[in-house]
């Protein structure tokens, strides 16, 4: 990502998240403000990544039974 920067009002795309998650591989983010590409690793947890693909923690909760 040398000479990249992400600045505050740009916007990002995250087209693959769903699928990359999951297996740990690299998550492609799209800078939709300045037409660049970047690859990341994430450092989520287990239960972050849950969270993510539940769409939030509130939907997370209502999914487990009581």
């Amino acid at each position: 990502m040398t000479g990249k920067k992400i600045d505050q009002d740009d916007v990002l795309s995250l087209p693959d998240i769903r699928a990359a998650i999951p297996q740990g591989i690299q998550v492609k983010a799209i800078n939709k403000t300045k037409g660049e590409t970047y690859l990341a690793e994430h450092a989520l947890t287990g239960r972050q990544v849950e969270m993510i693909l539940s769409g939030s923690l509130f939907n997370l909760m209502r999914k487990r039974p009581a």
